[in-house]
């Protein structure tokens, strides 16, 4: 099929890579819509490609979006291979380890502004929700030793006493729990050198602490357990501060947003193609196939040339390999189409100038936001009716790995710049071109707004290395953003959108991790 406007049809006018209005100066409608006139036509000509080349690429895209989704469920919902004849110190990113250290911290800054004592209610309310949030028989033991922290050795002991009962059965768990019952009976000093290195060899931060029980705060030996404390209450001040910012925001552009849409002021500007073609059908499937492929290559040579992915030079090594996806977006351009062409049809265009696209994101992005606020609550609160049902109300859901938490926690300067740019710059701009861009693009062409919108979105999603029961955001984030293309046709908001979503929260969760990590 010819992109070539019909021979018969006036000139239409020139136009640049980024036209100043949504779909200005490209080839109108095969139809013959398009007369020259002002009247805004209702199809575009149909994109490049044949129909055999559109099954071909309809059955890539299908097969690998469903194994790349394959690969990120096992992924996400495997569980670490744990050698059960011995106990190691926890990594940077486990999650207990975090939740502890921030704990700890508020206890002794409570403590500092507090010198006549916390009240015993509180601090047995904080050692009771470390104990809750404990899941493993490890966990429990070391919630033993944040409790005694926090609210103190004589309301931790008794616990000690029944921790077989309570379930703390592991290899090595009798030694364990004699050394620490040694330190709640102040005994530290009797403990011989092997038994303080067995128990920080085994515990790691949770070793360290014990030993440091029963010493005052401004003890040398303490004072890394509290670094950041205060900086950390600030962070949480700062972002309760911006939270309540975002509210208003957010209820202000909703309002005004749902005003608009009774009046008939938001219409959409984007211009589906007339039916046929498949050069950005194939464009999915090309990024589908190159996702896989990376992913199953690029494990085992990382594998081969760094052993584990956590390693430094492993993890930068798999953010850097990413970027060889970005000339998927210039598929179509290869295939025939010129770029300015291109740009057009998938929505690199300033629309009503660059500016306001960018502010339209931002305000767009903010009246969407109730909408994904809810989705979370409900998938949260689906968890916690699951949780209670499969397994009595105890704190025992499904197990998922958070590869983000992982990474941030390594609190590398340079992975850390590495990731916060792949976030903010690759993913806003590739996940856009080839979500919205593309197959929001395609899909317009054979069906509906709506379908158009869930299609795309469910692509977009399942393609995140989530566990499947924390999706639901994200494909809610897709529909938004396939919202923002079919009213704007340019891409400059959605890509604005996604950028400052996925930048605000890593800024967030990079900065806390940063102020919580224990020492």
């Amino acid at each position: 099929m010819s992109d070539q406007t019909p021979a018969n049809s006036p000139t239409p006018p020139d136009f640049n890579i980024f036209p100043d209005q949504p779909g200005q100066g490209g080839p109108w409608q095969a139809t013959g819509a398009w007369d020259g006139a002002d009247t805004a036509p209702r199809r575009d000509t149909p994109d490049k490609g044949t129909r055999r080349s559109r099954l071909i690429a309809l059955l890539v895209a299908v097969l690998c979006i469903a194994g790349v989704m394959t690969l990120q469920q096992i992924g996400a919902l495997s569980e670490e291979k744990v050698d059960t004849t011995k106990v190691e110190a926890p990594g940077a990113g486990d999650q207990f380890l975090l939740s502890s250290g921030i704990m700890v911290k508020m206890s002794g800054l409570l403590r500092s502004l507090q010198p006549s004592g916390i009240p015993s209610n509180e601090t047995r309310m904080l050692a009771d929700n470390v104990q809750e949030s404990a899941t493993s028989p490890v966990d429990k033991f070391r919630a033993l030793i944040v409790a005694a922290e926090v609210a103190g050795v004589d309301d931790a002991l008794p616990k000690l006493e029944t921790a077989a009962k309570d379930g703390i059965e592991y290899p090595g768990s009798e030694d364990d729990i004699t050394t620490l019952r040694a330190i709640f009976q102040g005994g530290i000093d009797t403990l011989t050198a092997t038994e303080r290195d067995t128990l920080v060899a085994r515990h790691g931060y949770f070793g360290r602490l014990a030993l440091t029980l029963g010493k005052p705060d401004t003890d040398p030996a303490r004072q890394p357990f509290f670094r950041n404390s205060a900086a950390l209450l600030a962070f949480f001040a700062a972002l309760c501060g911006f939270v309540l910012l975002i509210f208003a925001g957010s209820v202000t552009s909703s309002i005004y947003m749902i005003i608009r849409v009774a009046s008939g002021k938001v219409r959409a500007s984007f211009l589906p193609p007339a039916p046929g073609g498949s050069v950005y059908l194939e464009m999915v499937a090309l990024l589908a196939a190159s996702f896989l492929l990376l992913q199953i290559v690029g494990s085992l040579v990382l594998s081969k040339l760094f052993g584990e992915k956590n390693t430094e030079n492993g993890l930068l090594a798999a953010l850097a390999l990413q970027w060889l996806l970005l000339p998927v977006i210039f598929w179509p351009v290869l295939r025939g189409v010129p770029l300015k062409e291109h740009a057009r049809r998938i929505g690199w265009t300033r629309g009503e100038g660059l500016l306001k696209e960018m502010w339209t994101g931002l305000y767009a992005y903010l009246a969407s936001l109730p909408i994904f606020v809810c989705v979370v609550v409900v998938m949260v609160v689906l968890m916690v009716i699951y949780n209670a049902i499969m397994h009595g109300g105890k704190p025992e859901p499904l197990q998922a790995k958070n590869e983000i938490l992982e990474i941030v926690a390594q609190g590398k300067p340079l992975i850390l710049a590495m990731f916060f740019l792949l976030a903010t710059v690759w993913a806003p701009l590739v996940e856009e071109s080839v979500f919205r861009g593309a197959l929001f693009r395609h899909m317009r062409g054979v069906t509906g707004v709506v379908l158009s919108a869930l299609v795309s979105a469910l692509a977009f999603s399942v393609m995140h290395g989530y566990a499947f029961f924390l999706l639901a955001p994200v494909f809610t984030l897709g529909i938004i953003f396939a919202a923002m293309r079919e009213w704007r046709s340019s891409l400059v908001a959605s890509i604005t959108a996604h950028a400052l979503h996925n930048g605000t929260l890593l800024t967030i969760v990079i900065t806390m991790l940063t102020l919580a990590r224990p020492e």
